[in-house]
């Protein structure tokens, strides 16, 4: 066996604590991680997949969920949660375009999230700190699951 192939690092062979250990996984670089940051979360609600937030998730996210979501039909999606929030998933069938494609995604979606990122941003006289911070509402309790400032 050649030593050179070794990892320098021990699999850790169980869920990640933070976001940031997605760096030691070969592939993920420093501009991948930059790039999938806003959009992924290492803290799923049920552990062991965190269902989409149709209510919340951003456009790219949408258009991720299924090949058939074209960005004119994440717009739509997006455009009837402004003025009527989904309150089931099955009302994601209700946006024009979305009945047959919205039946095969209710294992994958969610209209209520309990797991939420904070990141808050300040700066005083040129120096900028900041916060960032998960948290779980899960049944009614309030936990911190990360924080971290820089």
């Amino acid at each position: 066996m050649n030593s050179s192939r070794k990892p320098t690092i021990p699999a850790k062979n169980a869920r990640l604590a933070t976001f940031e250990e997605l760096a030691l996984v070969k592939g993920f670089t420093g501009e991948v991680l930059l790039q999938i940051r806003p959009y992924t979360t290492v803290y799923g609600e049920n552990r062991v997949a965190a269902p989409i937030n149709i209510n919340t998730a951003p456009k790219k996210i949408l258009v991720a969920l299924d090949d058939a979501i074209s960005d004119s039909l994440a717009e739509q999606i997006m455009n009837y949660r402004r003025s009527t929030p989904f309150t089931n998933k099955g009302e994601l069938g209700n946006v024009p375009g979305m009945k047959v494609i919205a039946t095969g995604l209710q294992l994958r979606i969610t209209v209520k999230s309990n797991v939420f990122r904070i990141r808050a941003e300040a700066q005083v006289n040129g120096t900028t700190r900041v916060v960032e911070s998960v948290v779980s509402f899960a049944q009614g309790a309030l936990s911190t699951l990360y924080w971290r400032e820089y």
